[in-house]
């Protein structure tokens, strides 16, 4: 039983994978906010507005990839070792990493910092490398700890409330500030029953609209003759 357990567990291998993946996602995301903003950029200031959206592209890309595959493995250091590396070092092997609020911002800014170092030197070269690892791990840090108190005051909100803990897509897409709404099914089946109720009182009316026109052409048969 154990055995079969132990085989289910994810290797560090199979870690370093879903660290890399999700890391790739983040970096489409920010190189996708890169062609954005490089975008704008490039017709303001630039003649070649595609080879600066490119350039950008890059830099966002590079930093965004950076920054979340270092912020993981410091997250997620424990795990990614070998049951033999756990216990050489004392650890329990069987325990699961838990992130407290201050190992969030500490990763952050690591990874924040290992991001500055790569995207400057890459795109920048070496002069920049020292500023960028100072800006990267105080804009890393600085962000965490907002996100952080953001967080603390959804779930403050959600304990008082009495609703299930939300994931950060949803705690995003209930912000005033979001173009979108998240629905439960039985809230959408009533939107939905409220919008078929509307369009049925609408028909009804235009119905007894054509029917009062029609009961008018019938009571002046000579007006259309005119």
């Amino acid at each position: 039983m154990d055995s079969k357990a132990g085989a289910a567990e994810p290797s560090p291998r199979q870690d370093l994978q879903s660290i890399a993946g999700s890391a790739l996602k983040v970096g489409l995301f920010t190189g996708g906010a890169g062609v954005f903003i490089g975008g704008i950029q490039g017709i303001l200031y630039s003649d070649a507005p595609t080879l600066f959206a490119a350039f950008s592209t890059l830099q966002w890309l590079t930093a965004g990839t950076t920054y979340w595959a270092a912020r993981s493995v410091y997250l997620n250091r424990h795990g990614l070792l070998s049951k033999s590396q756990k216990e050489l070092l004392g650890l329990d092997v069987d325990a699961i990493d838990t992130f407290s609020v201050s190992e969030r911002k500490t990763a952050s800014a690591v990874g924040g910092a290992l991001s500055g170092a790569i995207t400057a030197g890459a795109t920048r070269g070496k002069r920049n490398i020292i500023p960028g690892i100072i800006m990267f791990s105080v804009f890393g840090y600085a962000g965490q700890a907002f996100a952080n108190r953001w967080q603390g005051k959804q779930d403050a909100n959600e304990v008082t409330d009495g609703d299930s803990p939300k994931t950060f897509w949803q705690r995003l897409a209930s912000s005033k500030f979001s173009p979108v709404t998240i629905m439960s099914d039985a809230e959408y089946e009533d939107l939905l029953r409220d919008k078929r109720l509307r369009i049925e009182t609408e028909i009804a009316l235009i119905d007894d609209h054509i029917a009062h026109l029609k009961q008018m052409q019938s009571q002046n048969p000579n007006e259309e003759k005119r």
